[in-house]
C-alpha cells in the first residue's frame, strides 16, 4: 500500500498550499521538499541556484526524497523538477501514490508573475519560460496515478478532493 500522497506539479500549482492544508486538517505529516531544502541549506532556493547552481540543487533534492519517503507516512510537497530525476519518480512512485496538480498556464503565470524567488523565472520573458517548462514537464507529470484540475477550486476543495481519491486509493489496494 503506497504510505505518502505525493503533490507533484509546477511550481505554482498550490502543492505547498494543499500539502500545509492537508497535513493540518488530516493530522498528518506534511514534507515540502523545497523548504527542507532551505532549511538544511539556510538559503533559499534562489540562492542555491545562484550560489551553488542548479546540479547541486537537484543532489539535495535526492537526497531529501530519500529522506522522506522513509519518514512516517504523510504528504510530500514535490518541487516543479523533482520528477526530471528517474530515480526520485522511482522512489516516489513506490513509495507514495502521486497526485499531479494540473494548472493552466494562465493560473500558473497569475500566481507566479510578482515572484522574485523562482529562479528557473529569472530572464528576459518569464512567461515564455514558464509556458516552454509547461510543455516540457507535463508528460512527466501525467505517470503521476491521479490528475487533479486545480483551475477553479481552493485550497480546501483540492485538499478534500485529493483525500477522498487518497482513502478510495488505499481502499483497492489493501482490499
Amino acid at each position: 500500500m503506497p504510505r505518502h500522497i505525493v503533490l507533484v506539479g509546477m511550481m505554482g500549482a498550490g502543492k505547498s498550499s494543499v500539502g500545509s492544508w492537508l497535513s493540518q486538517e488530516k493530522a498528518i505529516p506534511f514534507y515540502d521538499l523545497d523548504r527542507m531544502i532551505e532549511e538544511a541549506e539556510k538559503a533559499t532556493i534562489a540562492e542555491i541556484f545562484a550560489t551553488k547552481g542548479a546540479e547541486y540543487f537537484r543532489k539535495k533534492e535526492m537526497e531529501m526524497v530519500y529522506q522522506v519517503i522513509s519518514s512516517p507516512p504523510g504528504v510530500i510537497a514535490t518541487g516543479g523538477g523533482t520528477l526530471l530525476n528517474p530515480s526520485n519518480l522511482s522512489l516516489l512512485k513506490e513509495h507514495g501514490f502521486l497526485f499531479y496538480l494540473q494548472a493552466s498556464l494562465e493560473l500558473l503565470w497569475s500566481r507566479l508573475q510578482d515572484k522574485t524567488d523562482r529562479p528557473l523565472l529569472f530572464g528576459k520573458n518569464p512567461k515564455m519560460t514558464l509556458e516552454k517548462l509547461l510543455k516540457e514537464r507535463e508528460s512527466i507529470y501525467k505517470v503521476a496515478d491521479m490528475e487533479i484540475e486545480v483551475d477553479g477550486k481552493s485550497i480546501e476543495q483540492l485538499g478534500e478532493l485529493l483525500w477522498s481519491h487518497w482513502i478510495r486509493a488505499t481502499e483497492k489496494k489493501s482490499g
